[in-house]
This record gives structure tokens, sequence and C-alpha cells, in this order.
């Protein structure tokens, strides 16, 4: 990068010389140091994942939720679609119902996929859609749970007579129905750790 930096500097009749030419390489060397990097556990372990689906569970069983509640609930499957899947909270917060293709006779436990090409990105004015973090577009196959999942959204979305284009998992914000943020999505599993009396964990995690 320095030949680099002081051979455009001589082109450019900067400098003269390059001042590299007169470093001993070795002695110089000798003293760099390579950065240091601690290991960070970022995983979840198998008796947390248990806690966690458990309070996620207790959470879709509770009845007579209010209407807030009902709220708080789409962020809880939001969440529990991550632990399913691994998707990132940017590509749930963008999932799209067009995105979905159910079986019409499912067999195996296969109820059909989902098609991941979207990313919700924050903007200076809230966020907006954008390619994956990959720049691919990825399949997820839909196992029971997930569909159970899909279903119970469906049925939320109806409940709260919510609807926002064509995405799935909605909130209210900014004093409108908006597709879920990521940071929603964090915030609701905090607090799902929280109740579960665990190590606070991300979504990517």
């Amino acid at each position: 990068t320095l030949n680099g930096m002081f051979s455009y500097a001589i082109r450019n009749n900067l400098i003269e010389k390059n001042p590299l030419h007169f470093i001993d390489k070795r002695k110089f060397l000798r003293k760099c140091k390579g950065r240091s990097y601690e290991q960070q556990n970022n995983i979840i372990v198998n008796d947390d994942l248990k806690e966690l689906l458990k309070v996620i569970k207790e959470s879709h069983l509770k009845e007579d939720k209010t209407e807030y509640k009902l709220q708080v609930e789409v962020k809880v499957y939001a969440v529990e679609l991550i632990a399913y899947t691994g998707l990132r909270p940017a590509e749930v917060s963008a999932l799209k119902w067009s995105n979905i293709h159910l079986e019409k006779n499912p067999k195996d436990g296969y109820y059909g996929k989902m098609i991941i090409q979207y990313s919700m990105k924050e903007a200076e004015k809230g966020y907006r859609l954008e390619e994956t973090k990959t720049g691919k577009i990825r399949t997820v196959p839909i196992d029971e749970k997930i569909k159970a999942i899909l279903d119970n959204v469906k049925e939320l979305g109806k409940r709260l007579k919510r609807k926002c284009g064509d995405f799935m998992f909605l909130e209210y914000r900014h004093k409108k129905i908006e597709p879920i943020s990521p940071k929603s999505i964090g915030q609701c599993l905090d607090r799902l750790c929280e109740t579960a009396q665990i190590k606070h964990i991300s979504p990517t995690t």
C-alpha cells in the first residue's frame, strides 16, 4: 500500500524518491505487531435455545390478548422463524407473501419453500428493500413448524386488520402500519431472553 502511494507521488512530481527504499525491511517488520482478536462465542447453547423456544410457546398459548399484545406476538413469530431457519432479521423484515410457495399436496413433512431475495436496510427515512447481504437468492424449505408460523401470522394479520403491500410481518410505527424493522425483532429477542433468564443474544446469533 505504501509503495503504491509513494509511486503515485513520484509520478505526480510530489516527491523525488521512494522513502521505503531506505528502510531495513526486516527490522521494520520485527516492530510490526499483528492485531490480537478476542474469540467471540456468538452461538446459543442448546439448553438456552430450549428455554427460549419454551418462552415463545408460552407467549403463543396466552389467551385474551389485547390488541397491543397481538402486535407484540407478530414480533415473537419473527424471532421464532429466525430460530428455526437461521434467516437474518433484515431478511425476515423483507419477507413477502409472494415469496411463499406452498405445495398443493404436502408430502414427507415438506410443505413448500420460501424464496429469500430481499433484505430490509436502514435508510435516512425509515427502511428500504435491497438485495440480500450476499447478493444471492436462497431457497428455504417449509416444514411443519415453519408452516404453523406462517398460518398464525396470516391469522394475526386478519385479526388486527392490517396490511402493508404484500409484507408478512407488520408493526405500528411512525403512526402508520409498516413492515417490521430488524431493530424491532432484536428488541423482541432481548425481552424474550430476559423472560427465559438466558444470556442475551443477537438475532444473527
